[in-house]
């Protein structure tokens, strides 16, 4: 009886210590385990702050627009010029047609002839297409605006920049018709656009008809400006 008494204690106080040493076999485990996977993969702590450019980026990005800039430049300039070409030639056009139907509605001869003082109360025709225009009904036949019998029409102003009109005659004359007998032909409108040999480039012609009828046509220094 004393002697199973005795190992049963024996036992019973073995038992705690055997539970300590798993106990603590298990954790020195769990901390290794933890401590390799740590190693393997690093915990990568993520900051809040943005990152922005560098001195270096910032440089290349403006050399970058720079060079762009430099390059879309010319482009540009002669695609503002042509522009400018094209809408001076649509305004003479506009000018011829609106000559010729006053012509027909008022069954009188109406002239078309640059002004140089084309804003004023009383233009005059002189100077050069360029400078600007002016659109009457010319009764009398004399080439001058006469109020209040005869009707001004129109008064363009002066076209600006390097634009020159070179034109087939003085004056522009529509008939009653409206036939232009006289002064039909070609205008050549242009700007300080040359080649080497002194040739104009990127221009524009009106063409007006013998019956009156005006067109716009690109060209290419073939007609001479002015």
């Amino acid at each position: 009886m004393d002697c199973r008494s005795s190992a049963a204690d024996n036992r019973s106080s073995e038992n705690p210590t055997r539970a300590r040493e798993s106990a603590l076999r298990f954790t020195l485990f769990h901390f290794s385990v933890l401590s390799v996977s740590q190693r393997l993969h690093p915990i990568r702590i993520r900051s809040n702050r943005q990152r922005g450019f560098t001195l270096a980026e910032l440089l290349t990005v403006v050399v970058l627009v720079g060079i762009t800039t430099s390059m879309a430049a010319p482009t540009f300039s002669k695609l503002l010029k042509n522009q400018r070409i094209t809408a001076a030639s649509n305004e003479l056009l506009t000018s011829l047609m609106l000559a010729r139907s006053s012509a027909i509605t008022t069954r009188s001869q109406t002239v078309v002839c640059p002004s140089a003082n084309s804003a004023s109360a009383k233009p005059t025709c002189g100077g050069s297409w360029e400078d600007g225009w002016i659109v009457f009904t010319d009764l009398d036949g004399n080439g001058e605006v006469t109020p209040p019998q005869e009707t001004l029409w129109e008064q363009h102003p002066a076209l600006g920049g390097t634009i020159e009109i070179g034109a087939p005659a003085a004056l522009v004359r529509f008939q009653p018709i409206g036939t232009a007998p006289g002064s039909n032909g070609t205008f050549a409108v242009c700007d300080d656009r040359a080649d080497d040999t002194g040739q104009r480039k990127n221009m524009r012609e009106v063409i007006l008809a013998f019956a009156g009828r005006a067109r716009v046509v690109e060209a290419d220094g073939d007609t001479a400006c002015p």
